[in-house]
């Protein structure tokens, strides 16, 4: 199946052409995950070079090479104090974000991949380490301001930030203010530590299933998480782990560096400024992709993503140019349409009965069996899964999940994927 590819109309900067144009390069594609994750990315760019090589050598969910290379390369314009201007505001190009993907995906392989390529033709890493106390929090920003954290397991940090008397309880209003850019001062009997204008980029990585017990319904819709964007990572059905008993290293690394030395050429600005035309776009997907029904504050986060998605994906693009054009934003707004498609799939994650959430993990579970060549029954499903106490019980499962896997296969052969809501109709 070919990966899909934008429209390109020739057209005149009107602004009837601009709302056409947006329309259409916002029409959804009806393909897998796989290729609505590949609708954001420009054909024959450096960051189809990373993602293709991925796609050809792993069963890697490509949502995890994408973000790598898009918060790698954001951190690249950090490191330059590259800076965005629009409407009078300005704005970092500091991306948080957070990918959900089963156990085995190869979250930290496909990071320590592009890392590894990344390092050595653009000087950047993730260099955050990870912390376990608000005020190692502090000095690791105060040393590595404008930097790169890829948080694994991230679950964990943020269950224990929420967690009232943890210590790292008080990190998450050193956090907020490092979203906001607002100072940061916190005195000790030793030292007074400040920093006047903190920036940082987070990736973090987790399992669906650990995420959503980690992380309380409550807990997900407050401010606090309202600040990442999400991308649900699943597996592809057209890419089987049993096609790759061996990852091409080397292949991959080739790749990932001729992407990378491409993007160490593009000469970079202090200072980029979003177009008139690159504006009225962005308020013409404000409005398109309205349609997600996604409450307002989840929303407004998002949408002003557009601007920093819109610089990194014109360095990514070649463009020398200070200016961030129509062009930029779309790609952009493709990105955000998907992390508002997910978003809403996981706020109603929180909101499935009891069976459709026990389904899930069953589901989850066989995967990783599978993967690991192992059976999976309905032994297995009493052992694994602890809402489930009998066999009978456990048998009935399995049958919905077998039911839930003959539409998918039905549905992959009419290229058409089965809905999230549509699985759990089945078992309900």
């Amino acid at each position: 199946m070919p990966a899909y590819k934008a429209p390109r109309p020739n057209f005149d900067w009107t602004r009837t052409s601009t709302q056409q144009f947006i329309k259409m390069f916002l029409s959804r594609s009806t393909e897998l995950d796989t290729y609505q994750v590949l609708s954001t990315v420009k054909p024959n760019s450096p960051l189809d070079v990373a993602v293709q090589a991925f796609k050809e050598h792993t069963n890697v969910p490509l949502q995890i090479p994408l973000m790598g290379f898009l918060h790698l390369v954001g951190t690249w314009l950090l490191k330059n104090e590259s800076v965005i201007e629009v409407q009078g505001a300005t704005i970092n190009p500091d991306l948080w974000a957070i990918v959900l993907a089963p156990s085995g995906a190869g979250k930290t392989f496909a990071f320590s991949q592009l890392e590894k390529a990344c390092s050595q033709s653009l000087n950047v890493k993730a260099e955050f380490d990870a912390v376990a106390s608000a005020a190692a929090y502090i000095e690791e920003l105060r040393d590595k301001n404008r930097s790169l954290w890829f948080a694994d397991e991230f679950a964990q940090t943020l269950g224990q930030i929420e967690q009232v008397g943890s210590p790292l309880a008080q990190c998450k209003e050193y956090m907020l203010k490092t979203y906001d850019g607002n100072p940061i001062q916190r005195k000790t009997k030793a030292e007074v530590i400040e920093i006047e204008k903190p920036v940082l980029s987070i990736l973090g990585v987790n399992t669906l299933e650990s995420y959503l017990n980690k992380i309380s319904e409550e807990s997900f819709t407050d401010g606090f998480s309202q600040r990442f964007s999400y991308l649900l990572a699943k597996a592809d059905p057209t890419r089987s782990f049993e096609d790759y008993p061996w990852y091409a290293v080397d292949s991959i690394q080739t790749s990932l560096q001729a992407a990378f030395i491409s993007i160490a050429g593009v000469r970079l600005h202090k200072r980029y400024t979003v177009g008139k035309e690159a504006f009225r776009a962005y308020q013409e997907g404000f409005k398109v992709l309205l349609k997600h029904g996604v409450s307002e504050s989840f929303y407004r986060r998002l949408m002003y993503r557009s601007f920093k998605y819109g610089l990194i994906f014109h360095v990514i693009h070649g463009d020398e140019s200070e200016v961030i054009s129509t062009d930029d934003i779309a790609w952009a707004m493709r990105l955000i349409d998907i992390h508002l498609h997910d978003l809403k799939e996981l706020l109603a994650q929180y909101n499935y009965g009891d069976l459709a959430k026990t389904i899930r993990r069953v589901q989850e579970k066989k995967a990783e069996f599978e993967s690991a060549g192992k059976d999976f029954g309905a032994r297995e499903v009493v052992q694994n899964i602890k809402r489930i106490k009998t066999v009978s019980e456990a048998k009935t499962v399995l049958q919905f999940v077998q039911e839930i896997e003959a539409q998918e296969r039905k549905q992959l052969r009419l290229k058409e994927p089965i809905g999230q809501d549509a699985q759990y109709r089945i078992a309900a």
